[in-house]
């Protein structure tokens, strides 16, 4: 099915994401993951923002003041895995009820 080793990306402690850095081409395995576990995530793209035809002169990059979750898909590197809110796990994926 998938094997997907996501410890050597696991997010410091202090961090809300569950797992950063992860490399885009894992990303349907990681979902997969996810899906089959049953744990309500979110998926924020990370990377270069680059062709976005928002900012033709600077070359088709978005400024360095543009915010990182505004790396779409598309152009996205890698990426971080966040529970939803309001999800009966903790940041640690530690189920504490509803």
């Amino acid at each position: 099915m998938y094997k997907v080793k996501l410890s050597q990306y696991l997010a410091p402690r202090s961090e809300a994401a569950l797992f950063k850095g992860v490399p885009i081409e894992l990303f349907n395995d990681v979902k997969a993951h996810f899906r089959a576990m049953g744990f309500p995530y979110r998926i924020q793209f990370r990377g270069p923002r680059k062709n976005d035809t928002r900012n033709v002169k600077n070359g088709g990059f978005m400024a360095k003041s543009a915010r990182q979750s505004s790396c779409m898909k598309e152009f996205a590197t890698s990426f971080a895995v966040y529970l939803r809110d309001k999800s009966p796990w903790n940041s640690r994926g530690e189920y504490v009820g509803e």
